[in-house]
């Protein structure tokens, strides 16, 4: 199957219709269990935005794709769906879609610039940019908290030369958030809207990309050398105790600092199915099972 998966991952960097055609290529790694790291996958569609910001959704079963375009906005791809309703932000406002309809319900402004989007409840949902969560009541546009995330700031020079993306992974009313250029995981209790402390892994650089699936978390971390990216690995950690459990390499150190440099080799941990995930890495795909083993 990594043949045949892998196959999608050799060209330029993806997009979220080269990860359905992932999909469906993989048989068993279809269905409602099925997650991707951006984008949800909803009985057979994969609710996503494109390379071009507009929301799409597409039939796995049939490959066709229903594009309801960007409604004159740039959405960004970290967004969450509830029954027929999408929350979507841009960077400056948060927006519901209808996805029966194909009509902006609402949009409200906010002012926390490029972010992801989670449902809270039907009405509540929480704006993470990386450095903060804000929990919006989305009926009104009101910020009911915000949450700073960023124990010791970096300086806003530093966090714009990283551009880091937006990762958060969830576990029922916690969250876990990846924050830029910071060790660490920060978790939030998002029932009662409080941070909680953080999870420090011990030998682990900077959170890059997180998925949390029964008591543990998949994280890819990095180092940085002459700001730039090196010695990325992969580690499955136990969310009670903050130990490491498996940890190995994405590529041997070499080959991981080349690959740095070549933006059309990013790593990205493509979908997550039966407690396992998919992880590109360096124009090869690893299959890891939910003990950390990578099956060849």
């Amino acid at each position: 199957m990594n043949k045949k998966i892998a196959s999608y991952l050799l060209g330029t960097m993806f997009t979220i219709v080269t990860i359905a055609s992932i999909a469906t290529a993989c048989g068993d790694y279809g269905g409602s269990t099925l997650e991707f790291e951006d984008g949800v996958m909803q009985e057979n569609h994969l609710i996503a935005v494109d390379s071009q910001g507009s929301l799409i959704s597409i039939n796995r079963l049939w490959g066709t794709t229903r594009n309801y375009g960007d409604f004159d906005r740039k959405l960004s791809p970290k967004l969450d769906v509830q029954g027929d309703r999408v929350f979507v932000a841009t960077d400056t406002e948060v927006c519901e879609i209808s996805l029966k309809t194909g009509k902006l319900i609402r949009a409200h402004k906010h002012s926390h610039g490029p972010c992801g989007v989670g449902i809270i409840t039907a009405r509540k949902v929480f704006l993470n940019n990386g450095r903060s969560i804000a929990i919006m009541d989305m009926s009104n546009g009101a910020t009911i908290r915000k949450i700073d995330l960023m124990t010791n700031a970096k300086s806003e020079e530093v966090l714009a030369r990283m551009q880091p993306h937006i990762q958060h992974t969830r576990n029922g009313d916690l969250l876990y958030i990846a924050r830029p250029c910071t060790f660490g995981i920060a978790v939030v209790d998002l029932k009662n809207g409080k941070r909680l402390q953080d999870l420090n892994i011990p030998n682990m650089e900077y959170t890059d990309r997180l998925h949390y699936s029964e008591g543990q978390l998949f994280v890819i971390d990095y180092g940085l050398s002459y700001s730039i990216r090196c010695n990325e690995t992969l580690s499955l950690v136990d969310v009670k105790t903050g130990t490491v459990k498996k940890q190995f390499p994405l590529g041997n150190p070499a080959a991981s600092f080349a690959a740095s440099l070549d933006i059309n080799a990013p790593i990205k941990m493509v979908a997550v199915n039966g407690g396992g995930i998919l992880v590109s890495s360096h124009r090869q795909t690893l299959q890891v099972d939910k003990q950390g083993n990578i099956i060849k």
